[in-house]
């Protein structure tokens, strides 16, 4: 009997948070996180002063970011916010014999000026 070849996990595609690029009076990048470009732009134009300046925020992988995950061991699914992975395991795992739990990753966000290797700036 030849053997049973070993299933190949899925690749995992990345997912992209964006950071405000606005850094404050005390030489700190604004911590404010998005999912995505537009929501971001919104905090950017609203909090800060930004006369003429482009919009450019920082680029991050979630993983390297605090952040929510699906509580469903063979699910990959990450956001910033509670609600949102709720309503994903709603959706997606209303089968499930278990309730939704939350699973927060904590991460200590390095600062962009101290290590230019763990963010990219978005295009």
């Amino acid at each position: 009997i030849p053997p049973v070849p070993e299933p190949v996990p899925e690749p995992v595609p990345e997912v992209l948070v964006y950071q405000c690029p606005v850094i404050t009076k005390g030489g700190r990048q604004c911590p404010e996180l998005a999912m995505d470009h537009n929501s971001l732009r919104i905090h950017w134009g609203s909090q800060h002063n930004v006369d003429g300046e482009q919009f450019s925020p920082t680029q991050h992988n979630i993983d390297n970011v605090s952040h929510y995950q699906c509580c469903v061991a063979s699910c990959q699914y990450k956001h910033l916010t509670v609600g949102q992975v709720r309503s994903h395991f709603e959706q997606c795992h209303s089968d499930q014999p278990d309730k939704f739990q939350v699973v927060h990753n904590k991460v200590k966000l390095i600062n962009k000026t101290s290590n230019s290797l763990s963010s990219n700036p978005a295009k």
